[in-house]
């Protein structure tokens, strides 16, 4: 009977004028303070939304059914007192079948879970959560939404800034203004700058790795094979052999490239989340890869610029 006193009598009413803006994530280090502030602010959203919700629907029912109203609270002499009251009843909320109007939903390898309310800690999450997805609905429109991924199938998706990225909509701007101003000022000290500067150059990167690469192989066919010239007009064998080296190179980099790197260093981690076989690799591979890089800066130099220097230097 309270759960039918308490159903809505009309829809919210939802301005015409919206105002919006998204804060794009850079590749981010997610302490558990930053988590915890953000996600306040999503859930104050929606708190607030409940609350206008069910203050929407105690007034209607203080002035449509006083006798309603006179059930739930006979002690309320006034509807200020009624409103005041009641608004914050647990019981009264859950009757009134109101949602929590909040979703957090957490993907990882090996499980996913989701939540409607922000009561979960770090230890209720998989490991090695790759994809984040947090909605936040306000009451009269307004919505929070935040979008977190560090698994990417090509460089158009490391590229994409709608895979990671906040938005801010609401139905005044001084609102959004004040509420991206506050992200941004708890998400800034998390960025993680050096991968930052991979990930934003990504493209750029592969094809400065891929020209390294055929540098590399040029001096290993030179080795095996040692009157291999590219001066030298290739055979119809010869072109192919080299066609598919060049295909190749570009598959098997780029793909592992891609996978390796965000693996090692994902675009976003939560402080205490990934596993630690992930983490102890990390100079390792960051030891190797700077190495391979060296070397073949170093042989690019010598290939191009070695006769010119032996020269210089009568060797």
């Amino acid at each position: 009977m309270v759960g039918a006193a308490l159903q809505p009598f009309a829809p919210n009413r939802v301005p015409d004028r919206k105002t919006e803006r998204v804060l794009k994530l850079m590749p981010i280090d997610v302490s558990l303070g930053a988590a915890d502030a953000v996600v306040t602010l999503f859930h104050d959203l929606a708190v607030e939304h409940c609350s206008q919700e069910m203050l929407q629907r105690l007034r209607t029912l203080w002035l449509n059914n006083p006798q309603a109203a006179a059930n739930i609270d006979p002690n309320a002499h006034s509807e200020e007192e009624f409103l005041a009251r009641n608004v914050n009843n647990a019981a009264l909320r859950t009757a009134a079948q109101i949602p929590s109007y909040e979703r957090y939903t957490f993907l990882a390898p090996t499980s996913s879970v989701q939540f409607d309310s922000c009561d979960f800690t770090l230890a209720d999450l998989p490991k090695d959560v790759h994809t984040i997805t947090i909605r936040s609905d306000g009451f009269n429109g307004k919505f929070l939404e935040m979008r977190m991924r560090s698994i990417f199938k090509d460089f158009n998706e490391v590229r994409n800034s709608q895979l990671n990225q906040i938005v801010v909509h609401g139905d005044t701007t001084d609102w959004v203004n004040a509420t991206h101003e506050r992200i941004r000022s708890v998400v800034q000290p998390q960025l993680l700058k050096t991968r930052g500067l991979v990930y934003g150059n990504s493209l750029t990167l592969f094809w400065i790795s891929f020209v390294l690469l055929l540098f590399a192989e040029y001096r290993i066919a030179k080795l095996l094979y040692p009157r291999f010239s590219l001066a030298a007009p290739l055979s119809g064998t010869g072109a192919l052999v080299m066609y598919g080296v060049l295909v190749g190179s570009l598959l098997v980099l780029g793909n592992t490239v891609i996978s390796a790197f965000s693996y090692v260093f994902p675009y976003f981690e939560i402080d205490g989340n990934l596993s630690r076989s992930r983490t102890a690799t990390r100079k390792v591979v960051a030891g190797i890869v700077s190495t391979l890089y060296v070397a073949a800066v170093i042989n690019l130099l010598s290939l191009v610029f070695g006769s010119a220097l032996r020269r210089l230097f009568g060797g």
